[in-house]
């Protein structure tokens, strides 16, 4: 079962649908009908995932709870070696006891959480440089939906911290990392569970999206999950 998105919708999508390569959506009986292991990509319909180690949670909005250590959703998409865009809106449940991984992306990029209510991203490449870009004092309280949109770029003469942050429409200020270049590969990666975390909208785009976009998702999802 999958619906391919063209053109504008009233899913869950507002925006030029240029460069989706994943769309996941727990909201949508096209992406998630309530029941079994396949969550549907509405995008080309070819990287469906499987959610055999997270729980359904039908109450509005619905999402997947992943938790536990071992426990992910791993994911197929198009990546490009120099840039795209990762755009979810979750809800932590529980913070780390110190840090743990919220997405990891083909083994060279990973999102963090820690328990300072901070993020964090970590960048590596073929030749094992490394980089870690700090984003401080975010202030999301658990149990609190949270959009999120992360343009990623690498890249031979890229340096991660080029990438991009946005919580709820706004930019996050980053620090740190200015070492080491990425390329992205195949698009593999996982949304872990050992941050304890809700998802119900999980998005890949093998291009950059603009700040007028995220802004236009932003307010989009707003009203629907009640942002601040």
């Amino acid at each position: 079962m999958s619906v391919i998105v063209s053109g504008s919708t009233n899913i869950g999508y507002k925006t030029s649908t240029d460069g989706l390569s994943l769309y996941l959506d727990a909201r949508n009986s096209n992406s998630y009908p309530g029941s079994g292991d396949t969550w549907y990509d509405l995008s080309t319909g070819v990287n469906n995932v499987s959610t055999r180690f997270a729980t359904y949670n039908s109450t509005a909005p619905a999402n997947f709870n992943i938790s536990g250590s071992i426990n992910t959703i791993d994911f197929t998409s198009i990546a490009p070696t120099s840039e795209f865009t990762i755009e979810t809106v979750i809800k932590p449940t529980s913070l780390p006891n110190s840090y743990n991984i919220f997405l990891n992306f083909d083994n060279t990029f990973r999102i963090y959480f820690d328990n300072n209510y901070n993020i964090f991203y970590w960048a590596g490449d073929i030749n094992n440089n490394s980089s870690s870009i700090y984003v401080s004092a975010l202030s999301f309280p658990v149990d609190q939906w949270q959009y999120f949109s992360f343009v990623l770029r690498g890249g031979i003469g890229q340096s991660p911290s080029n990438s991009r942050l946005y919580k709820n429409g706004t930019l996050l200020n980053s620090s740190g990392g200015s070492a080491g270049s990425v390329n992205y590969n195949n698009g593999v990666g996982q949304i872990f569970g050992d941050t304890n975390v809700s998802c119900s909208v999980f998005k890949t785009y093998n291009r950059s999206l603009t700040q007028a976009e995220i802004t236009n998702n932003y307010n989009y999802y707003k009203p629907i999950f009640n942002l601040s």
